[in-house]
């Protein structure tokens, strides 16, 4: 998890050749020209309450759903934006932002496919894990007894 004033970055060993290794288009950001897949990803900044954003068009691309979330009735033509019918060139962040990564990383449908997390979305914390399984030891050896019931701190 990266939290707000992180900046994400994913560089996975490029000298083997994952199920990644071809291009996600529906990756966050919607962005086509950046050509980042799930082995090679960002870096991509994440929001911190107080910042200020210039409004660039690259900027109004990966801040998009940001930029919506926090500004009700801002409209978005092509590289610009406008509030009320006024030009908008800077935003300052209202929220703090979390980027959520899975555990299973090929599989998970995380934050690389749907964005930033608000702050204010998160109702509830981690404290315990209830049992683990390790995927790299065959099925009668699986489960980690060590982190059974283990508090998280």
């Amino acid at each position: 998890m990266e939290i707000a004033g992180d900046s994400i970055i994913i560089r996975k060993d490029c000298s083997t050749i994952t199920k990644s290794s071809i291009e996600y288009y529906d990756l966050f950001p919607k962005d086509t020209t950046l050509h980042w897949n799930l082995d090679y990803y960002g870096p991509l900044y994440v929001p911190h309450k107080g910042d200020t954003l210039l409004l660039q068009k690259e900027n109004i691309e990966h801040y998009h759903d940001v930029l919506l979330y926090e500004n009700i009735g801002i409209q978005i033509q092509n590289d610009s934006a406008f509030l009320k019918g006024i030009y908008y060139s800077m935003h300052c962040f209202k929220n703090n932002y979390y980027f959520l990564l899975g555990d299973n990383f090929y599989q998970s449908k995380d934050s690389r496919f749907w964005g930033f997390l608000p702050e204010i979305h998160i109702i509830g914390k981690a404290v315990m894990v209830l049992f683990s399984l390790d995927p790299d030891r065959p099925w009668y050896k699986k489960f980690r007894w060590h982190r059974f019931l283990k508090r998280i701190e």
